[in-house]
């Protein structure tokens, strides 16, 4: 793939990073179209990337005992990328407030057309005590780096509504494969089991264009997970819980789905 075929006009800031994937085989449904929890993969891909190349990925952390653990995400998504499909993902720090990090997504179609974009809020974990760890120098220092607040994302930060009687349900257990490199379970799954849980007829006639999910608690090998939704009152809106052994919290979400085209 080569720089010309992309004509994205968002500007990189300094301490961002531009990456480009062709939509692959095993990356879409059967209606050839990539799903939210493909998207969301791509999404941390690029941001592990982008922290790779800043020094600040989860490997140049072991030696502090500290590692990056994603708390809220919420995706906004005008069109989902099909089979074959060139794409670009820009992602970048956006700010720091006190323990949390915020970082942008924005991906583009060959066209420097937006398509999806994204706004998240990450912590700090102890991997000793699995607890909140403060922020160190050496990663405050890049706010110096950040770009102007008006060009980026407003982080969420509103609570979400309190699930109602649920609807539906679904069961399943934490895999060794399902795992990411802090030992617990990948918050892409998450967002899988929240889709997975809202029936079989609204995935194939619906699909999510947006997404506000909040990290509560880790799960870890062997668990078994509960995924209910309720409806929100507003219409194609849910609400989606994931729980735990002993009903821990695991994830609240909410969606907002549409008619597929």
């Amino acid at each position: 793939m080569t720089d010309s075929v992309f004509s994205s006009r968002f500007p990189l800031p300094a301490i961002g990073y531009r990456i480009r994937f062709s939509v692959r085989t095993y990356e879409v449904d059967k209606n050839k179209t990539m799903p939210l929890p493909a998207l969301v993969k791509l999404l941390h891909e690029a941001a592990m990337q982008n922290v790779l190349h800043l020094k600040l990925s989860v490997w140049d952390l072991e030696p502090h005992g500290i590692s990056w653990v994603l708390i809220r995400m919420r995706i906004e998504v005008s069109r989902y990328p099909t089979l074959g499909e060139d794409i670009e993902i820009v992602t970048h720090p956006s700010g720091f407030d006190r323990f949390l990090t915020h970082r942008d997504y924005r991906v583009f179609d060959r066209e420097g057309n937006e398509i999806a974009r994204s706004s998240s809020t990450w912590l700090l974990m102890n991997m000793e005590t699995r607890k909140i760890a403060r922020l160190p120098q050496f990663i405050l220092d890049f706010s110096k780096q950040m770009p102007p607040k008006e060009t980026c994302l407003a982080p969420p930060s509103a609570a979400l509504p309190e699930l109602g009687q649920t609807s539906h349900l679904m069961k399943t257990t934490v895999q060794w494969h399902e795992l990411d490199w802090n030992g617990h379970l990948n918050n892409m799954y998450y967002v899988q089991w929240i889709m997975e849980a809202s029936g079989t007829q609204r995935l194939e006639e619906q699909e999510v264009y947006e997404l506000d999910i909040i990290y509560k608690q880790e799960a870890i090998l062997g668990e078994k997970i509960r995924s209910e939704l309720s409806p929100s009152g507003q219409a194609q809106t849910l609400l989606h819980r994931l729980s735990g052994p002993e009903d821990r919290e695991l994830a609240v979400a909410r969606s907002y789905w549409r008619t597929k085209s």
